[in-house]
């Protein structure tokens, strides 16, 4: 489809004719956000360990969370939205989140000191397995992890 546009600003004054090529999608193709009551999705800090909860996230460690069907979230989402929480550091460092099926990303998804609790809110991808990696890159020491959703896109 094609969008031709005139602009008038005053009696006399008309900008030349511009046009711009617009792509629609078909219907019901679109990406929709749907919200949830937030709900924990990980916390590691929760014993017994389990697949999502303890133990800490070591130094160099790479954890595997799988997350469709947990606080309602589809297996056919496409991406979450949740606050991520570093608690616990004894050290500082960084955290990396990122899709299971996809190469690790450069940059890191949290960055965090000793003492200090490091909140963010990112969206992440949700990968054809509906699970995420987190990479834990530091020096030294653990920290505990959570992860709380409130909403997914689909």
């Amino acid at each position: 489809m094609t969008l031709s546009v005139t602009e008038t600003n005053a009696p006399g004054c008309v900008s030349a004719p511009g046009s711009a090529t617009v792509t629609v999608a078909p219907a019901g193709s679109a990406v929709l956000f749907y919200t949830l009551p937030p709900c924990r999705l990980l916390d590691t800090r929760n014993t017994p360990a389990g697949p999502l909860a303890g133990p800490s996230l070591q130094a160099g460690q790479v954890r595997t969370f799988a997350l469709a069907g947990v606080c309602g979230i589809p297996g056919t989402a496409r991406a979450i939205s949740a606050n991520a929480t570093i608690t616990s550091p004894l050290q500082p460092g960084f955290l990396t989140l990122y899709p299971a099926d996809v190469v690790k990303p450069l940059a890191s998804s949290i960055n965090f000191m000793p003492d200090k609790r490091a909140p963010t809110t990112p969206f992440y991808r949700s990968p054809s397995t509906d699970r995420f990696d987190q990479g834990l890159h530091r020096l030294l020491g653990a920290v505990q992890f959570i992860l709380d959703v409130n909403g997914y896109f689909q």
